[in-house]
């Protein structure tokens, strides 16, 4: 891994503060954004870095829509990870109070996550040491929509 290659990640308003972060500063080469809201505060520019996120089917506090909105701004390499049966502590280590019975036992939220969180940083950051994009997979309780190869479009010649 190079010093140069920087990635982030947050969530919640951390995730939007990646997201934020992601639009506004060159260093970074990556970014992870879990269970974020606020994306209609985001700058007016799209996200050109690749950029995953994760979000829950059943997101009581910023709904699982925010991350569909957040997807449409992300212009490069982008992957969307939807937890089923998750809520927006799912991705914590503890989900109390919004634990119920019948979600994803956060033991396999946070294996989903970790698994492909560390492929993507891996793939991204150290140049390729997770063998290609074949380590961010679908996986059980999960819906993953990838556009691995996508590139942000050019932007027009100045008037």
């Amino acid at each position: 891994m190079r010093p140069e290659d920087v990635g982030i990640a947050g969530l919640s308003f951390g995730g939007f503060t990646t997201l934020l972060a992601a639009q506004q500063e060159p260093r970074l080469r990556a970014a992870l954004a879990m269970v974020v809201g606020g994306t209609g505060f985001l700058g007016p520019a799209d996200i050109t870095i690749p950029t995953m996120l994760i979000g829950a089917e059943h997101d009581h506090i910023v709904g699982f829509p925010e991350s569909l909105a957040a997807y449409q701004r992300l212009a490069g390499p982008r992957f969307l990870i939807e937890l089923l049966a998750a809520d927006h502590l799912s991705v914590t280590n503890d989900c109390f109070p919004l634990c119920l019975p019948g979600d994803i036992p956060q033991e396999k939220a946070h294996r989903i996550i970790v698994r492909s969180a560390t492929a993507f940083f891996r793939h991204y950051l150290a140049q390729g040491a997770a063998e290609g994009m074949g380590s961010i997979r679908p996986m059980p309780r999960s819906v993953l929509t990838a556009e691995p190869r996508r590139t942000a479009a050019p932007s027009p010649p100045p008037g």
